[in-house]
């Protein structure tokens, strides 16, 4: 594309936009962010944007609605000063996990969010590991869906070098044997060593029925978030109690809410986990010897990158 490349970081992805803008080689545009006494949010664009293509990172981490008003105002600002494309590059989404009705008389939020990030001006929205990816149909302006899990896994490999060749991949839910099985073809394609790693599934999550051989291997539960870590600590239990040896999980999204980082800590049969860095982490979550946060930012980079020169983005998309 023959218009220039502009960077533009919203509050809850500064950190990470920067490592995009090293990797990008280029620097971030500079705004203006302000949160007022009653709450409000401003934000002001400082430099010409006029006719460029322009790119606005940002998570819907906590605290949620204010990151996504923020994210909403600056497509606005954007929008008003005459860009020629607004791609939204939102690194966590928000509301996914309320992407049906479930009960009568309740909002499809996630389907809401779209409707207002199309209203505000974006021409483009690229997510990362969406909770479903049905969200992608409730915009009707192009999304790409980029998977960094490929880049958590091997994270993982790379941390560990004693895993053992008898690994077994683990969904935590039914919903999640797709994202399991990924996993577990990139496992066996790109690492002989793991030749022989099975993929094992929960048939019943709140009771943990498991599906597969997990005695005397290595697991691996591979999920898209860990909120607070109850889920994750209990599939652990359960696959130690099967006679697993050692317990790893990688997960795209890391919210630790709550009593999250405490259960991590105190979990005797969760042995690590490793999360990608989308959602900004405090320095308690930094310095726990059980999480290992993997920067992604290089994946997204690649994406903008090609996006703005259109091209494709076939094996970032659909990694193998």
């Amino acid at each position: 594309m023959g218009y220039d490349l502009k960077l533009i970081s919203c509050s809850a992805s500064e950190s990470i936009a920067e490592n995009i803008a090293q990797y990008l080689d280029v620097k971030i545009c500079k705004s203006k962010k302000v949160k007022f006494a009653d709450g409000e949010c401003y934000v002001q664009i400082n430099e010409n944007v006029r006719g460029s293509d322009a790119f606005v990172v940002q998570s819907m981490s906590d605290p949620v609605n204010d990151n996504f008003m923020e994210m909403l105002l600056m497509i606005d600002a954007l929008k008003r000063s005459s860009v020629n494309r607004i791609n939204v590059v939102i690194t966590y989404y928000a509301y996914a996990r309320q992407d049906r009705k479930t009960k009568s008389r309740v909002p499809i939020s996630a389907a809401l969010l779209a409707k207002l990030i199309e209203a505000a001006g974006a021409d483009h929205v690229v997510c990362v590991d969406l909770h479903a990816g049905q969200i992608e149909g409730y915009f009707s302006i192009p999304v790409d869906n980029v998977s960094v899990g490929r880049s958590v896994l091997s994270a993982l490999i790379r941390k560990v070098h004693d895993l053992s060749p008898k690994l077994t991949i683990v969904s935590p839910d039914a919903a999640g044997g797709s994202r399991a099985d990924v996993q577990l073809q990139y496992v066996t394609k790109h690492y002989e060593k793991f030749g022989d790693a099975q993929i094992a599934d929960d048939k019943l999550p709140w009771l943990m029925e498991l599906v597969g051989e997990v005695n005397g291997r290595d697991c691996i539960i591979v999920d898209d978030i860990v909120d607070t870590a109850g889920t994750l600590c209990s599939a652990a239990k359960c696959l130690k109690e099967q006679g697993a040896t050692r317990v790893f999980a990688c997960v795209t999204h890391g919210l630790l809410n709550g009593p999250a980082l405490q259960r991590i800590n105190d979990s005797p049969d969760l042995d690590m986990l490793i999360i990608s860095n989308t959602v900004n982490q405090s320095e308690e979550v930094l310095s726990s010897s059980k999480i290992m946060v993997v920067d992604v930012s290089e994946v997204l980079g690649e994406t903008i990158r090609r996006i703005h020169n259109d091209e494709s983005l076939n094996n970032i998309l659909f990694q193998k």
